[in-house]
């Protein structure tokens, strides 16, 4: 075959996977980039006709249809949790409209909770008698937690329901997981209250798990709002001030205060003897950078120190899609790390280092259990997270091989990432996910980013190539890194060679936690919301993609990609993504998915925008380039810009207090978050990513050097 005929066969392969098989509906331009998604049109017209007979008064008809819907999408035989289109936006120049879904059984769940006082009836004298079975089954299975959290999801208004959610508090509480049974309690409470004997008994021990988790304006309004209910109930006015009954004692709210704030500074290492320690890079599991003590950045503890070598890229640029030149200090930075016991633990794209916050000396080497691998993509964060003594990181342990025709690339080689735990206690590897999953169907899965971990679970997303790109949401066991669930979210196309492979490593950004939901940029044209216990999705939306194009001539077309890789940040009930294959950045409500859209960048609004900085008090603030902008994360309004005169943006900064640091090239800027008010201009030899741990402020840059500056806020807040 001559070198005409392959030409024409690739491309022609090219336009095929890339166009897709659905087509456009009528008047609609084609869409750029076709998703595939979990869509079940038959179990969608079920939803239609459960919530006709439910507007009929159809009560049993109605809840016999939900039932099934949910019975359904639990079925062995499909493929996981499927979704349902709900509605669509046109952007104004758009090619397509923007489109939202949510879950099947999280819509039958919303249609079982409308139900009146007579369809809960009808529900519970059809159904309880099962719920009741299903329960007592998941409290004799192996992992009892996840089997009430899927009893719960089919019988979501069966007379046990609150029991099921109180039992799973319970369990939560025993276990130490104070987060998960706040979580659980509120839920509770918020679905239920009208069902409970003793509701008050449920804020008790709500208010508990709110000391015990150091969150001081929570235990104040729990205390003040149960103080008064107690103080009803007993028909006695106070005249001593805010007081609750608890555990046999009248409490001041301001003592319970205190004891939040007690915990608090003990888990950020203000008292003697504790060493605080960071376990997530951007501060919380909701990716906010937002850190509530003072930060002045005085001293370097040591000299600069290099981590890493730059890469140099040795391909051509007509054939490798991933050119990246020897890194200088402004290029993006694309490491972060984690704190235990005083080391800072980095994650290369093929090993783990740590070194000594305070001197900055090296800890003993670790051993490489992965094969050494020079990561030429520039838009891998390479990041870490941190449960208790255990370091968990992405690090490459297989490349698919790539392959030529007389210089013509047929495949190029993309890196096959799993996750893998070192115990920073015992300094052994604890285990990997190249054998954990080895004999499993997630075997050939990628895990480009670090995981989020929270109480035990970590979170993370992932990708399989088998044809199209599939793209997943999933949790482990951090212990044994055993899998929980997987959430199969949608499926896509990168850009490809003349032959129809792919000639990428897809883009991949690390998921974000918040109040027991999962959220994810896919880097496909969609957010999605799942839940943390089973991982039922909750709503999926749409943004809009740059296009992908297929290839001109004998190599592939890349794309522009402006955006560094950002994970979506969760701020007041908004969650704000800036995809990497996107022009613009979203807010999306945390609850229905609806969103708000910033112009594309040809308007010049977002042209230099490349980090998101970090959120607090409603606000989210993003830099790139010579600018700095706070947006408004309800609106997504403009509240302030700064100007950063003759420096650039090198890296992500964070929020402390109402103060917003951002690094430049040799320099950190100061700004106030409520005005934008230029504060302070900091000299700084090494810039780049920063993270604040206690006393110390760390900086990644670019070109793999590593400083550490004294945090001389820390110890004022300290002794305060």
């Amino acid at each position: 075959m001559n070198l005409r005929c392959i030409q024409v066969i690739g491309v022609g392969l090219t336009l095929a996977c890339v166009a897709g098989p659905t087509p456009a509906q009528e008047g609609e331009l084609t869409p750029t980039n076709q998703l595939h998604y979990p869509l079940n049109p038959t179990l969608a017209g079920m939803l239609d006709s459960a919530e006709r007979a439910r507007k009929a008064g159809k009560w049993k008809q109605a809840a016999t249809l939900y039932r099934n819907v949910i019975d359904e999408d639990h079925a062995k035989q499909t493929a996981g949790y499927q979704l349902a289109f709900v509605d669509s936006q046109r952007t104004p120049g758009a090619r397509s409209p923007r489109r939202r879904f949510k879950g099947i059984t999280q819509l039958a769940i919303e249609g079982l909770r409308s139900l009146p006082p007579e369809g809960k009836r009808a529900f519970r004298a059809a159904y309880d008698y099962r719920a009741q079975a299903e329960f007592e089954r998941a409290l004799e299975a192996e992992h009892p937690f996840r089997a009430m959290a899927l009893c719960y999801e089919l019988y979501p208004i069966a007379t046990n329901a609150p029991r099921v959610l109180e039992t799973m508090a319970e369990r939560s509480l025993e276990s130490g997981r104070l987060d998960r049974a706040k979580r659980l309690l509120e839920r509770l409470l918020r679905h239920h209250a009208d069902e409970l004997d003793e509701p008050l008994w449920i804020q008790e021990k709500l208010l508990l798990c709110s000391i015990g988790s150091g969150e001081a304006s929570a235990v104040r309004e729990l205390a003040e709002e149960l103080g008064a209910a107690q103080q009803a109930g007993a028909g006695q006015p106070s005249d001593q001030g805010p007081q609750v009954l608890l555990g046999g004692k009248l409490l001041p709210v301001t003592e319970l205060v205190a004891r939040a704030l007690e915990v608090q500074a003990v888990r950020n290492g203000q008292r003697h003897g504790e060493t605080p320690s960071l376990a997530q890079p951007r501060g919380d599991a909701a990716h906010r950078a937002s850190f509530d003590q003072p930060v002045s950045v005085g001293a370097a503890r040591f000299r600069p120190l290099r981590f890493a070598r730059p890469q140099v890229h040795n391909g051509t640029s007509r054939s490798d899609m991933k050119i990246y030149m020897p890194s200088r200090p402004t290029n993006p930075a694309r490491h972060q790390g984690v704190v235990s016991r005083g080391n800072l633990f980095l994650a290369l794209a093929d090993r783990i280092m740590a070194y000594d916050l305070n001197s900055g000396e090296s800890a003993p080497p670790i051993r490489s259990v992965t094969q050494t691998y020079n990561d030429p993509n520039p838009k891998v964060l390479f990041s870490a997270s941190l449960h208790q003594d255990v370091v968990l990181a992405s690090l490459v342990q297989d490349v698919r091989k790539d392959q030529s025709f007389r210089g013509i690339p047929i495949k190029v080689q993309i890196p096959i990432r799993k996750l893998v735990a070192f115990d920073s206690g015992r300094w052994r590897w604890l285990w990997s996910h190249d054998t954990v999953l080895s004999k499993t169907e997630q075997a050939n899965w990628s895990f480009p980013t670090a995981p989020v971990v929270h109480e035990g679970v970590m979170y993370t997303s992932a990708f399989s190539i088998e044809g199209w790109i599939n793209c997943y949401v999933a949790a482990y066991d951090v212990s044994t890194g055993e899998p929980i669930w997987a959430t199969w979210i949608a499926s896509g196309q990168v850009e490809q060679t003349m032959f129809g492979e792919q000639a990428t490593e897809p883009l991949c950004v690390p998921v974000a936690a918040a109040n027991g939901v999962i959220y994810w940029s896919t880097s496909f044209g969609c957010v999605t919301a799942v839940d943390a216990d089973t991982g039922r999705p909750i709503w999926v939306a749409e943004y809009d993609q740059i296009e992908v194009r297929a290839p001109q001539g004998y190599y592939a077309s890349p794309r522009v990609i402006i955006w560094e890789n950002n994970p979506p940040v969760v701020e007041s009930g908004t969650v704000v993504v800036a995809p990497m294959d996107s022009n613009s950045f979203y807010g999306f409500d945390v609850e229905t998915g609806e969103a708000w859209r910033q112009p594309q960048r040809a308007s010049g609004v977002n042209a230099d925008m490349k980090y998101i900085q970090g959120a607090s008090d409603g606000r989210v603030v993003m830099a790139g380039g010579n600018l700095v902008k706070c947006i408004d994360v309800e609106t997504g309004k403009l509240l302030w810009k700064g100007r950063l005169v003759g420096k650039v943006v090198t890296g992500r900064g964070f929020v402390a207090q109402d103060t917003v640091f951002v690094p430049c090239e040799d320099q950190i800027k100061v700004f106030s978050l409520s005005s934008g008010k230029p504060l302070a201009t900091i000299d700084a030899e090494v810039t780049g990513n920063l993270a604040v741990c206690g006393e110390h402020i760390i900086a990644l840059r670019a070109d793999g050097h590593l400083a550490v500056y004294q945090n001389r806020g820390f110890r004022e807040y300290k002794q305060r």
